[in-house]
């Protein structure tokens, strides 16, 4: 008797598994990054054998920083989409990259030949971010890493982003030790975090996240 309640669990989950539709559409890139422009055209990918149905809008739906053409369409299986995305303020800072969000939300859809009966829909809500940089601005690199600094102020490490950059932090480490993870620091920006003592030393090494989606490793130096 425990071996068929045993082997009936297996199947039930077997079931639920292969009812499971997993959200598989994808942007081309890890991020939207306008360099000098108002207005840029990105590709959405359905990399699935089924059909979705997406809808974009800014965080902010009542105060939108941008609109999004088309907001709400429909994508085939193993389907492309291009979204056109156009900021709506053109007074932002020349001297600092500017930070927004996209959330876009992906509800499968069936094929004719399938039934929705025996199928368990999952709706998927991503979130991308859109970087303003003007034409004052590179890109961040190593270079970049003096303006990027940490002081020990009350028990606090506190992290400055006086860079022109928005910083995408993946990790912080002094020594083996990871102290902070997944960061967003804007221009201007600080992160605090409690400490033991005032045990830091010597430069924190840092890893960001590049408008490739690859790691840019990083120090941090005291000052």
């Amino acid at each position: 008797m425990k071996v068929m309640s045993y082997l009936r669990k297996i199947l039930f989950t077997l079931f639920l598994v292969s009812g499971v539709s997993q959200a598989a559409v994808v942007m081309n890139a890890s991020r939207i990054v306008m360099e000098g422009t108002f207005e840029k055209t990105i590709t959405f990918d359905n990399t699935s054998e089924n059909p979705f149905i997406v809808q974009i809008e800014p965080e902010n739906v009542r105060q939108p920083d941008f609109i999004a053409m088309p907001p709400i369409f429909k994508i085939k299986e193993r389907g492309g989409q291009t979204v056109k995305i156009r900021l709506l303020s053109s007074t932002l800072p020349q001297d600092k990259e500017s930070l927004f969000y996209l959330n876009f939300t992906q509800i499968p859809g069936l094929k004719k030949s399938e039934s929705d009966d025996s199928r368990l829909n999952i709706i998927v809500k991503s979130r991308l971010k859109i970087i303003y940089r003007p034409k004052s601005v590179d890109a961040f690199s190593a270079k970049e890493e003096r303006n990027v600094s940490y002081s020990i102020q009350n028990g606090k490490l506190v992290i400055s982003n006086n860079s022109p950059n928005v910083l995408s932090i993946r990790e912080i480490q002094n020594g083996k030790h990871i102290i902070a993870e997944n960061l967003t620091l804007k221009p201007g920006d600080t992160f605090s975090k409690d400490i033991k003592g005032n045990s830091l030393s010597g430069p924190l090494h840092a890893v960001m996240i590049s408008d490739y989606g690859t790691p840019v490793n990083f120090l941090i130096t005291n000052k």
